[in-house]
Order: C-alpha cells, then structure tokens, then sequence
C-alpha cells in the first residue's frame, strides 16, 4: 500500500491528536474527515467495514437510475434517534465542513427526484 503524503501527514496528525485525547474535538473531527478524503483504498476498507460492525449507518433504502445505493436522511435520521431537523442541521454543517477544507460534496444528494425507494 502506497499512501499520499498527504495522507501520511494527516494520519500523523490526527495520532497525536488522538495521543493527547483530543481526537473527540471539533479539529479532530474535522482532520479525521481529511484524512478520510486523502485515505488509500486499503485504508478506506477497513474504515468502512469498522463503521458497518459499529452499525453506524442502516442499510440503504433507494438507489439512483444507475443502480448506485443511497441512504435517506430519514433513514439515517431514525437510525440514530434524531429529528429531521437535527439531521438536516447536522448533514448541513458536515457539507459545510467539508467545503471549509476544500472537498468535494460529489454523492451527497439533496431534493433529487431520481432517487427509486426500495419496496
């Protein structure tokens, strides 16, 4: 595995972070979510499959015309026992962040009518 070294940088980073307990702060959050974004394949793999044992998301409850899985935020919403205010309120300041650090919002879709509901 070959990582960026960006990546490199970033993993250093949030580690000592980490190592000072404060990976639960808003900067750990936010160089987590970069560190994500420059993370290699590999890397991305292990991430996810931690987050499906930890069961952070459901499972997806559409798709779009090409066949890619989408989870609403209704889903996601009652997942986690929030409103749909608290989870508008929260998507928003994550697009928001990620903006602020220069990445993309590509796969987050928002009032798209194109989105098929599972039965």
């Amino acid at each position: 595995m070959t990582n960026s070294p960006i990546f490199d940088y970033l993993f250093t980073k949030y580690k000592e972070l980490n190592n000072a307990g404060q990976s639960e702060t808003e900067e750990g959050r936010l160089l987590f979510m970069e560190m994500l974004h420059y993370a290699p394949p590999e890397y991305r793999a292990v991430v996810d499959q931690v987050a499906e044992e930890m069961n952070l998301a459901p499972e997806p409850d559409g798709y779009l015309d090409d066949g890619t899985p989408m989870i609403s935020l209704s889903a996601l919403a009652k997942h986690h026992g929030l409103s749909m205010s608290e989870a508008e309120s929260m998507l928003e300041k994550f697009m928001a962040d990620r903006e602020s650090l220069g990445l993309s919002n590509a796969g987050i879709v928002k009032g798209v009518t194109n989105i098929h509901r599972k039965q």
